[in-house]
């Protein structure tokens, strides 16, 4: 398993592209950082969030550790703005309000 930072896109990175690419930056450094999603892996959201530089992580409204842990990472630190789409939330948990 690759320990990774996942940063929720809807919500979360897409409020503040820009600040999240000066954060990412930064917390790249301790871990890899990869986007994770509820959204579905289609043509649509595949054109969409690929405008990013980072990993994408279609998870099609499953838990997202579920799909993290079946594709070999492991989040150690989860920016998300609705915890309940992660099973069993770590203790790095960073809520945005």
């Amino acid at each position: 398993m690759i320990n990774i930072i996942a940063i929720d896109y809807d919500g979360t990175y897409s409020l503040m592209p820009e600040a999240w690419k000066w954060a990412i930056l930064e917390l790249k450094q301790v871990y890899p950082v990869i986007l994770v999603t509820n959204r579905a892996d289609t043509p649509q959201n595949r054109a969409e969030l690929e405008t990013t530089e980072l990993s994408i992580l279609f998870c099609g409204k499953r838990h997202k550790r579920v799909v993290c842990n079946e594709n070999g990472f492991h989040p150690v630190i989860i920016i998300d703005d609705q915890p309940e789409a992660w099973a069993n939330v770590p203790v790095w948990y960073i809520r945005l309000i």
